[in-house]
Order: structure tokens, then C-alpha cells, then sequence
């Protein structure tokens, strides 16, 4: 029985040290009094402050504007008066409920995900015009890749600054698999080796350094904790002779021969665009 009490108690340790140091907001928090990012299947909806909520569809298109008339624990009131439409996010029922003057409190769709205050600014991640977007794959494979930028949750990076035995590191997690399902991470391991995303987890490989989360910047030499120091992430055009395939966010099927993924060489002494470890900016949404 002591036995049993002690690791129980150790794993109550865990726990509650893997929440404080990583971060993690979803749904089975259940508190809404600091809720920032809402989501649900076919879109988010966003505090930007001043009690000013904008909600959009997943391919950034769809835009209505609100006004925070009151929140609890349980739920955020949403109003927007141009349409006599309101809305409530109730992060305790999951659900999203909407009424106007012809519709009483309907269910209208469920919450797959919740950010709160600390963890809720949405970035968009850029180089040479273009932006780092969660693409979809056949067979709801995710692959990280430079597109023109867009306003789209798939160019969204939820990013998580945590510091850890005196290293500052950040989690890059991608908005649209968040409203996908599962929540995947941006992971990089080993020198010529494409960057992933993968489940998010605790791991090294998804402990990105160098990075600075100011409202636009711009960073180099930027690596995971699970490489040398003199690996950086980079980028690699590619072309291929049959078409790719992937879906677009509304779920249209488009084909790509030629793409620019991401990958993990050794870091130039002098960066240049482009090639190896390129210049990247963060720009706050």
C-alpha cells in the first residue's frame, strides 16, 4: 500500500511538472476565464483583444467580428450586433452554441481545442515571401512546406516558450492539425534528414532554440536540442515527375510538381536565403 501511495504521488509530480513546463491547453482544462483561441472543425475563433473576437473559417476566408459581452468559468458571450447574432463558447460542454431572433440556443459545433492567455498567440512563420505551411498529403500525412502566404490556419504556428534547465526553447505547434486532429509539431533530428510533424511530445527534437517571439523578427541558426550545434534547419527545393497530391483546407484536391520542404543540414557561416540555414521571420497574428 505505501508503495502504491508513493507512485501515485510521483505521478501526480509528473503530471503536474509536464503542464507546467510544456504548456499543454486543450479542452480538459475547461476554464474559460482565460480562454484566447477557440476551435472547432471548420474554424477558429480568436480574442484580439479590447474585447474585440474575430472568427474565421480554416482557410482564413468567412470573417465576422464580435464583441465579448461577458465570460465565467464555463463560457465566453460573443455578440455581433450588425447580424443580432450571438454566440457562446462553452469550453465545459465543448460546445459552441449560436442564436439570432428567429433561432433560440442551438448547439452549433463542438470545440476540438481551446488555447488559453499564456498560450494563445497565433504566428506566422516566413522567408523570401513565402510561409511555412502544414500542407496535407494523401492519407492525412502532414508535411511542413514554404507556400505563398495565405491567411489560412495551415500557415498558423502556435508556438510555446518554455525554459528548461536554463535553455529557453520553443514548441512549434501547427494550428490546423490542432483542429484536425492530432496535434502535430514541428520535429527535426538529424543532419539531411526532412523536418517532420509529428505528435507533439516532450522530446529534444521538438525543443527549437533561437528563436525571438517579438511581434516581427527574424532569426538564423536555428536548431533543435537534439542536434550538434552545427545543424540548422534549412530549406530544399524539389521537383518530381508525377504529380504530388494534397488538399487544400477546404478539401479540394490540388497537384504540385515542384515543392520546398524542410530539412536539417550543417549551418553556413554566413546564411544566406534560401539555402541551409536561411533567414526566417515571425510575424504575430
Amino acid at each position: 500500500m505505501a508503495t502504491f501511495k508513493k507512485n501515485t504521488v510521483l505521478l501526480v509530480f509528473f503530471l503536474t511538472l509536464m503542464v507546467c513546463v510544456f504548456g499543454y491547453s486543450g479542452v480538459a482544462q475547461t476554464n474559460a476565464t482565460d480562454a484566447k483561441v477557440v476551435m472547432h472543425a471548420k474554424g477558429i475563433f480568436r480574442d484580439r483583444g479590447n474585447k474585440q473576437w474575430q472568427e474565421s473559417g480554416v482557410s482564413g476566408k468567412n470573417v465576422f467580428n464580435f464583441v465579448e459581452t461577458s465570460r465565467n468559468a464555463s463560457a465566453v458571450f460573443l455578440l455581433d450586433s450588425s447580424r443580432n447574432v450571438r454566440i457562446e463558447l462553452n469550453v465545459t460542454e465543448q460546445m459552441i452554441y449560436y442564436s439570432d431572433s428567429k433561432t433560440t440556443r442551438a448547439a452549433l459545433y463542438p470545440i476540438v481545442n481551446y488555447l488559453t492567455v499564456n498560450t494563445g498567440n497565433l504566428y506566422r512563420i516566413r522567408i523570401e515571401g513565402k510561409c511555412l505551411q502544414a500542407v496535407e498529403l494523401e492519407g492525412g500525412v502532414f508535411s511542413p512546406e514554404l507556400m505563398s502566404c495565405t491567411l489560412s490556419t495551415s500557415q498558423q504556428w502556435n508556438i510555446l516558450e518554455r525554459n528548461f534547465n536554463g535553455v529557453t526553447s520553443y514548441r512549434l505547434r501547427s494550428v490546423l492539425t490542432q483542429i484536425r486532429r492530432p496535434e502535430l509539431c514541428l520535429t527535426g533530428k538529424n543532419v539531411n534528414q526532412t523536418v517532420t510533424l509529428n505528435r507533439c511530445d516532450t522530446s529534444d527534437a521538438q525543443r527549437w532554440v533561437n528563436l525571438r517571439l517579438n511581434t516581427s523578427t527574424t532569426f538564423t541558426d536555428v536548431r533543435t536540442l537534439a542536434v550538434s550545434n552545427n545543424i540548422c534547419l534549412g530549406t530544399r527545393y524539389s521537383t518530381q515527375g508525377a504529380p504530388r497530391f494534397r488538399l487544400d483546407e477546404d478539401g479540394n484536391v490540388t497537384q504540385d510538381v515542384e515543392f520546398t520542404t524542410l530539412f536539417m543540414p550543417y549551418c553556413e557561416e554566413r546564411p544566406t536565403s534560401g539555402t541551409n540555414n536561411a533567414r526566417w521571420g515571425i510575424q504575430l497574428l
